[in-house]
């Protein structure tokens, strides 16, 4: 959709880009409306569709922490991804993504109950093959 966005123009680029995911997906959606909002202006800064890093906040791409720290601090420090959204200044769906961008895999206590019973199916699954 890069052709569909005002590049120089942050708030029509990303507004664009979210109404566009909005009607698209409706319904089957999974991010909440400000988070998806964040993740759409990160992956456009990101690939310099926008800058940001003279908003009052700061460029989302400068506040990314490497992959170690992101794992760090989900793994060993055992941070929220709602607490890290709080210190980072983001919507914890970035948190997510950013993860996810990393392969860091997500605690259980951040799966849905339908992850979970996919991941037990698997589970059993693969006792029943042992």
């Amino acid at each position: 959709m890069r052709d569909d966005v005002a590049e120089g123009n942050a708030y029509e680029a990303v507004k664009t880009i979210y109404d566009e995911w909005k009607t698209d997906l409706g319904e089957a959606r999974s991010l909440p409306d400000q988070g998806a909002a964040f993740v759409v202006a990160y992956l456009l800064e990101r690939e310099g569709v926008i800058d940001l890093s003279d908003s009052p906040q700061g460029s989302l791409v400068e506040r990314r922490p490497s992959e170690d720290r992101l794992r760090e601090r989900f793994w060993d420090e055992e941070q929220t991804l709602w607490w890290m959204a709080v210190e980072l200044g983001v919507h914890y769906s970035l948190v997510t993504f950013w993860l996810w961008e990393e392969d860091v895999p997500l605690a259980e206590r951040n799966l849905s109950d339908e992850t979970m019973r996919q991941v037990e199916a698997q589970m059993d699954e693969k006792t029943d093959e042992d």
